[in-house]
């Protein structure tokens, strides 16, 4: 059985505050509340830095969150191009939020947004920060266009570390247990996830899969002779695609394919150029160390399976100690999915998977479900 998740369902750790709308709107709410948040909120249309101004950089580096839009062409390359030349430009993205589609506000006649944000860390001024996203818009091609209107890629600074004080507030919201959705609601307002055509949605295949429309059934093929479940089955292409349309035609939206290598990158890479459309890792990337590198280029989804050892020791008494199995899952998954983002994989592309019947006994397994 197969469990899947979008990374922060069951983490509850990703940044799930969408700011599509006016920025200042949120931050009144948040700066009224009981827990008050300092914040700088810059506009693009507010602040003008000149070409010869001096470089302002801080000593020590800032934390800032940057939101990112695009609602024209390729929407998912934009946002891939932006985050590589803000990397380029001393922008170090230490976490991304979940990835949203929205409808155009105001000015209505244009295509959905996508949008989403990063938390990052930089020696920049909150000045040259600004002037460092307007050049990589340019550079990306935005040009100048109505207010609201159709744009290429949107930069804005939602918030610029300003002291200690601020930053100890941002890392009080941050550290919530429910993660920022939660903690927004528990201030008094209301999500707009799934309202106002807002839906969080992971790019696969060559569209927007919407995660609050329906659960979807995935086929599972496996095509190694080793297999516990139906191994040596299906080995013959003609049988392989035989059970393949018996699948589709009994409901399943997608197939995995079940192999094994002692080379899994090559799997992944040889998967993608043949078509995959999602990478299902069972090891979480423990099984090969260039793993996160390869997918972090691969423009994919990721699944990161929690499991204990290999496929020959993951059921030995070892791996199956538990003191609290769903809360040594989450802890565990945490860490993999947090070097899976630093080695450049978007949290938009990750989903986890509990790993139910990997190195789990029966009560385990009922206990996660």
């Amino acid at each position: 059985m197969v469990l899947f998740y979008p990374c922060d369902q069951w983490l509850g750790y990703c940044l799930n505050i969408h700011f599509v709308y006016p920025q200042m709107s949120i931050l009144k709410y948040l700066g009224t509340s009981k827990h008050k948040l300092f914040a700088v909120v810059l506009s693009f249309s507010t602040f003008r830095t000149t070409p010869n101004s001096s470089v302002e950089l801080h000593s020590q580096e800032e934390e800032v969150v940057i939101a990112l839009g695009s609602n024209v062409g390729d929407r998912l390359h934009n946002f891939k191009e932006a985050l590589k030349l803000m990397k380029n430009s001393g922008i170090n993205i230490t976490r991304h939020a979940c990835l949203y589609e929205t409808a155009p506000t105001y000015v209505t006649d244009q295509p959905r947004f996508i949008n989403s944000a990063v938390r990052a860390v930089t020696k920049l001024g909150p000045h040259e920060l600004l002037s460092m996203l307007k050049r990589i818009e340019k550079n990306l091609g935005r040009t100048n266009a109505i207010m609201y209107g159709p744009r290429l890629i949107d930069l804005d600074i939602l918030f610029y570390a300003i002291d200690s004080d601020t930053v100890a507030a941002w890392h009080s919201f941050s550290g919530h247990s429910g993660g920022l959705s939660e903690l927004w609601e528990d201030l008094g307002s209301e999500s707009l996830i799934g309202e106002e055509g807002m839906y969080r949605v992971i790019p696969v295949a060559n569209g927007l899969l919407d995660w609050s429309q329906r659960t979807s059934v995935m086929g599972i093929l496996n095509v190694t002779p080793d297999s516990f479940i139906d191994g040596g089955n299906f080995l013959s292409v003609e049988s392989a695609v035989s059970q393949v349309r018996l699948m589709i035609s009994e409901g399943a939206d997608m197939i995995d394919i079940g192999a094994q290598s002692t080379r899994p990158m090559a799997i992944a890479l040889e998967a993608v150029s043949n078509g995959a459309h999602l990478i299902n890792d069972v090891s979480g990337g423990q099984l090969d160390c260039n793993m996160f590198k390869v997918m972090a280029d691969l423009d994919v989804p990721y699944v990161a399976m929690h499991m204990r050892g290999d496929s020959s020791t993951m059921q030995n008494s070892e791996n199956l100690k538990y003191d609290n199995v769903c809360k040594e899952i989450s802890s565990q998954l945490y860490s993999r999915v947090r070097e899976a983002e630093m080695s450049g994989i978007p949290a938009w592309r990750i989903i986890i998977d509990p790993g139910i019947g990997f190195s789990k006994k029966t009560e385990h397994n009922l206990e996660i479900l």
